[in-house]
């Protein structure tokens, strides 16, 4: 009996070593852990549906619409497994915008989605909070919350909005 516990305890401690060096591994590749929820928003408002992105722990994700209260009691209406965690989060705020239907999850293949992701997008004015610099219509792209963050090409501040954001409190300090 002690025998089977010691090997079963240098099993435990091996694949406790492991694990340490997967989630090393996985940080320094910058890839989320199995099982992560990445993204998680409701696309609508009367529902309870919510998109929801979830990583594999091997730089793949899948994109799902569920109905209920996840993760506890849900119930899955679609799903599509991605080939990048990127392109699960795009098409998951796709949802979110109303850009794509849930349904066009069953029905079309990841390029398809991120092809009328992008015939979707729609251009907008930005304005900078600081300086009150407005951009040309066709300067910014509203897309994705991964996109490089916006600088303000007048001051360089990384604060710029859409116009329809609320305007910086009157008593809030410039930082420069």
């Amino acid at each position: 009996m002690a025998n089977e516990q010691t090997v079963n305890q240098a099993q435990l401690d091996r694949l406790r070593a492991l694990d340490r060096e997967a989630g090393a591994l996985r940080e320094k590749l910058r890839l989320n852990y199995r099982g992560e929820v990445v993204f998680m928003a409701d696309i609508y408002v009367a529902d309870s549906d919510r998109a929801v992105v979830v990583a594999d722990g091997y730089g793949k994700a899948t994109v799902s619409v569920i109905d209920g209260n996840y993760p506890v009691d849900y119930l899955t209406k679609h799903s599509k497994a991605c080939d990048s965690v990127r392109d699960a989060c795009v098409i998951a705020e796709a949802l979110q915008a109303n850009f794509l239907e849930p349904a066009d999850l069953g029905s079309l293949s990841v390029a398809d989605l991120l092809v009328k992701v992008e015939q979707n997008k729609t251009t907008g004015l930005w304005a900078c909070s600081w300086c009150d610099y407005v951009a040309p219509e066709d300067k910014f792209i509203v897309g994705s919350v991964l996109d490089d963050v916006k600088k303000c090409p007048e001051c360089g501040r990384d604060d710029i909005k859409s116009c329809d954001e609320t305007e910086p409190d009157e008593d809030e300090e410039d930082p420069k």
